[in-house]
This record gives structure tokens, C-alpha cells and sequence, in this order.
């Protein structure tokens, strides 16, 4: 596959923006309008299958509408999600993204975002 058509292809359309930030540790998964990272929750480490990766992530808002957002946002860059119950799950070539919403029924959203190789 090659990455930089896609990528051209991308910014032609308009889906990635030129000041675009990403999570640091997670290749392609964007830090969405709104949402802040608790950098100091990140642990990143390589294991000879790939990169495993854990952060934080908090929005003023609820949950769902967190993984609605990344839902609609994580396809543009490759990954293929679906909604579990408290989370969501997405596949990206020989990686596994995982969002476990952590206080399902609050108003602000805490979210453990995990990435690891699929296995």
C-alpha cells in the first residue's frame, strides 16, 4: 500500500489538517478539538511483535460523544472501529486501538486509550 498517495489524497480532500496533532506514541490517532491528554499517564514501550502504548484522554463532555468523534475521525487515517460495550475497538494493519470509557454515566468523559499489535 503505498502511505504517501494516501496521504496526498488525504490532504487534497481536506482530511487532515496542516496543524493536525497526534498523540504521541499513537501513529495516526489525532487529539480531537476539546480533548486533553494526561501526557504523564503515557507509557510507551516497544515489544519485538510492535509498539505497546497507554495514555489518558478527558473531554468536557460525555464519553459517547468522545467515541462518536473518533468514531467518525479514526477512519480517515485507516483504522476500522466498532463500538463494545463501555469502549470501542479498532484495527489498523497489525495494530489494536482500544477506547475504555471509564465513567460511562458522567458528564466529563475520562477515557483509557490503549494501542498494542493484534494478535
Amino acid at each position: 500500500m503505498n502511505y504517501l498517495l494516501i496521504f496526498a489524497a488525504m490532504t487534497l480532500s481536506g482530511a487532515v489538517k496542516a496543524n493536525q496533532v497526534f498523540i504521541e506514541g499513537f501513529p495516526d490517532v489525532p487529539l480531537l478539538a476539546g480533548i486533553e491528554e494526561h501526557s504523564g499517564d503515557r507509557v510507551v514501550f516497544d515489544v519485538p511483535s510492535g509498539t505497546v502504548a497507554e495514555t489518558a484522554i478527558r473531554a468536557q463532555e460525555s464519553g459517547g460523544n468522545v467515541l462518536d468523534a473518533y468514531a467518525k475521525e479514526l477512519p480517515v487515517f485507516g483504522w476500522k472501529c466498532d463500538r463494545v460495550p463501555q469502549g470501542m475497538r479498532c484495527l489498523r494493519e497489525k495494530n489494536v486501538l482500544v477506547f475504555l470509557d471509564q465513567a460511562p454515566a458522567a458528564s466529563e468523559a475520562l477515557i483509557i486509550l490503549r494501542l498494542e499489535p493484534a494478535s
